[in-house]
């Protein structure tokens, strides 16, 4: 049985042509104990109400939004324990789509908050809060049609105080990602299972907090804002501390929280969970008290200050908000390796999964997402789901393993190399059964087999054409690879 190799073709995603147009800002109007569905410009602060009325009545999570880039969808949620509803707005219109009461199967003060979209697989992702003498987080995915919970984590992901609206989603290797007071957590989409470790802030300052999460899928990494409060230094002032806002990183990984703000953005005073990202124009987002607040995510330099308008003297004229870039993808591009190296026999995987309502076109007209290779030679992908094109390549060959196998300890001689019309072989020790050995080429071909019943011996190569090729000699569990050279 041949050994097989996995490769998950979205090791990491860069952008290849991506045209940047102007943005929006998508969010609720909260007025009047109602909520409307409302477009923010970032450029100017105008705020245009599009829905004809309120959606829905308030009583609402503060971050518990997402968007749908490809259907150009808005959901969030409202409500608690058993009245909690998840409600999709069409955004370009402000039109309601639908609005469905939470399955709550598990009694939790909220079914489901901290919500992210996974635009790879139309599916919502958050967590459902259970309350029993400490917060219970567990990873959940609520169905949009029916309201239908379910619940994945086995175990909760944390136990613990946690921040509202302060999570987000890596669609591409299937990840969720939320920050409590002193943690970051990693949730795997698939079974549940967290992993979670300690923020490690660059000094030991005790009221520091990492908030307003959010993913860049194309720089693969976590950007929030780094929330410090400090001595004031007047101390005749009535306020003893004073607090500041960053733009930072966090390494899920390790914890390590990197500032990149040399000055602060803001004071505090923010709406959590009040921010989105802009990954093509390379800007993060956030609201403070009727201002958006425009950060370079390189350099965390405050790029602009917005006043948002509020001509219906809204509670908030923008909350829970979202962020539309309205990017054109020629083509996304996955960072595959130039090249992979099997030994020969060795069977490679090429999983380019992102779902069941995704089309799959190889290079060489294969359809699945899955493939198994045995054989070297390009392999392109082209993978589309909606509007959005996906693209992949990576040349599999056994060029390096002629290195390696000359190198490697050998239970055969085989001479001489190069060979002529006969090659020479030679058990260094005693034949316990028969073993098979075959010629193959640099495609992985076989071209020749047979089988070896003595230690010692001659293998005819006069019939073959001249160059390089590969013996797998496969005795009992053990496999040995060499190469063969023939030249006349």
């Amino acid at each position: 049985m041949k050994n097989a190799t996995l490769l998950v073709l979205f090791l990491s995603l860069g952008h290849l042509g991506l045209l940047a147009q102007a943005g929006q800002i998508y969010g609720l109007n909260f007025v009047n104990s109602s909520l409307q569905f409302a477009r923010l410009d970032p450029t100017s602060g105008a705020v245009n109400i599009l829905s004809n009325g309120p959606i829905s009545p308030d009583q609402f999570s503060q971050g518990v939004a997402d968007f749908d880039p490809i259907t150009k969808s808005y959901f969030y949620i409202r409500g608690i324990a058993n009245n909690a509803e998840l409600i999709q707005v069409n955004a370009p219109s402000g039109q309601l789509i639908r609005r469905v009461t939470i399955d709550n199967p598990n009694g939790a003060v909220t079914p489901m908050t901290n919500l992210a979209y996974n635009w790879l697989e139309d599916k919502i992702y958050g967590v459902s809060h259970e309350f029993s003498g400490s917060d219970r987080l567990r990873l959940s995915t609520v169905d949009l049609a029916t309201g239908d919970l379910t619940v994945i984590s086995s175990q909760p992901s944390s136990v613990g105080p946690y921040q509202s609206g302060n999570s987000d989603i890596d669609p591409i290797h299937r990840k969720y990602y939320y920050a409590t007071p002193n943690e970051i957590v990693t949730v795997d989409l698939d079974n549940g299972e967290a992993t979670s470790v300690n923020l490690d802030y660059p000094d030991n300052s005790v009221n520091q907090f990492f908030v307003n999460l959010t993913y860049n899928w194309l720089d693969q990494k976590i950007y929030g804002l780094h929330f410090l409060a400090i001595t004031d230094p007047n101390p005749f002032d009535t306020l003893y501390f004073t607090s500041q806002l960053r733009l930072a990183t966090v390494d899920a990984g390790t914890g390590q929280v990197d500032i990149i703000s040399e000055l602060p953005t803001s004071p505090d005073g923010f709406s959590t969970g009040n921010c989105d990202i802009d990954p093509a124009n390379n800007r993060y987002f956030y609201i403070r008290q009727q201002q958006l607040h425009v950060v370079d995510l390189t350099t965390g330099e405050l790029l602009d200050l917005v006043p948002i308008e509020n001509n219906n003297n809204a509670v908030a004229p923008i909350v829970n908000m979202v962020y539309d870039d309205q990017v054109q993808t020629q083509a996304l591009r996955m960072n595959m390796p130039n090249e992979l190296s099997l030994a020969p026999g060795e069977t490679l995987e090429l999983n380019a999964w992102v779902g069941d309502d995704a089309q799959y076109r190889w290079s060489d007209g294969a359809t699945e997402a899955i493939r198994q290779i045995d054989v070297a030679g390009r392999y392109e992908v082209e993978i589309t789901k909606g509007d959005i094109t996906v693209v992949g390549e990576t040349t599999v060959d056994f060029s390096t393993y002629l290195s390696h196998a000359s190198t490697q300890e050998r239970s055969w001689q085989l001479f001489p190399q190069p060979a002529s019309d006969v090659l020479n072989y030679q058990s260094k020790s005693t034949l316990q059964e028969a073993v098979s050995l075959e010629i193959m080429d640099l495609t992985g071909k076989r071209v020749r087999q047979t089988v070896l019943d003595r230690e010692s011996g001659t293998i005819d190569l006069s019939d073959m054409v001249p160059g390089t090729y590969w013996l797998r000699l496969r005795e009992a569990d053990r496999v040995e690879v060499q190469p063969l050279i023939i030249q006349r």
